[in-house]
This record gives C-alpha cells, structure tokens and sequence, in this order.
C-alpha cells in the first residue's frame, strides 16, 4: 500500500493561501511536536491498520516514536470509532491536538465533523499512555482548532 505523505495528502491539495490549511499545518506540526512520532509509509504499520474498521480508516495515516508503530485515523464516519480492535488499543485525541479536523469553519465555538484516534498494538500500552500524557500536558495551552496563526 503506498501512500502519500500527510501534508501532501490534507494540505497541499487544497489551496496553499486558506485559512484551513493555515491551522491545519499548525495542527500536524504540534503534534508532531508533541508527540515525538515521526510519520512512516503506512505498510511499517500494515498489522495494525488492517484490523481496524473500514469505517474508521478514513484519513489513515502511519506514525512511529523509532520502535513502535501507531496508525492515526481521522474518519467522518463515527459509527466504529472508539471500539477497540481485538489486539488493538486507541486513544482520542481533542481536537485542539488532531492534526486533519475536517469540515472547516472558522467560528470559534464550531467543532470539526471528524473524530481523530491513534492506534497501537496492546502490547504497546504504554507506549500510547505516554503519548496521551504528552497530549494531556500541553491542552490548556493548545490555541482553538480553527485558530489561525
């Protein structure tokens, strides 16, 4: 499965100069940050993609810390998310901190129309409670979802 890098995939399709991709770009570079994942091609992270819904896969993108993988699903489909995959555990992550947030709208009491989680094996457990401890840490201070800046 070859897939394209995230900022080709949900930024640089849509017009460079839009305030979507403004704070989109500033999402994926926070959590990058945060996180410390680097993304991977997404067959690094086949074993755990495949057993996760299809109607949770939608903006899929595959994510490493340089020993785990993590596949960080961003669907509109909220039918199957939270559930976890026998073998799989996930964590959601707010808004503020998800890197695709779908259907722009630039009111600050709006909330995007996508549900972002991120994807481990159980046998990395902690390694997803770290990253969401990391998460957790910088929220108070994380501007608005569709803050432009």
């Amino acid at each position: 499965m070859k897939t394209i890098p995230y900022r080709e995939a949900y930024i640089a399709l849509k017009s460079q100069h839009c305030d979507e991709n403004f704070a989109r770009t500033r999402r994926v570079i926070f959590f990058e940050e945060t996180t410390g994942l680097v993304e991977v091609q997404m067959a690094k992270a086949r074993h755990i993609y495949d057993q996760i819904p299809p109607r949770s896969r939608d903006h899929a993108t595959a994510w490493t810390d340089g020993d785990e993988f993590y596949v960080l699903c961003e669907p509109y489909s909220h039918g199957d998310i939270g559930k976890n995959p026998a073998g799989l555990v996930n964590i959601r992550l707010p808004h503020k901190l998800a890197p695709y947030c779908g259907m722009w709208d630039p009111d600050p009491d709006s909330e995007p129309r996508t549900i972002s989680r991120l994807y481990t094996t159980e046998d990395n457990v902690s390694g997803l409670l770290a990253i969401k401890a990391k998460l957790q840490g910088v929220l108070k201070t994380a501007l608005p979802w569709n803050t432009v800046k």
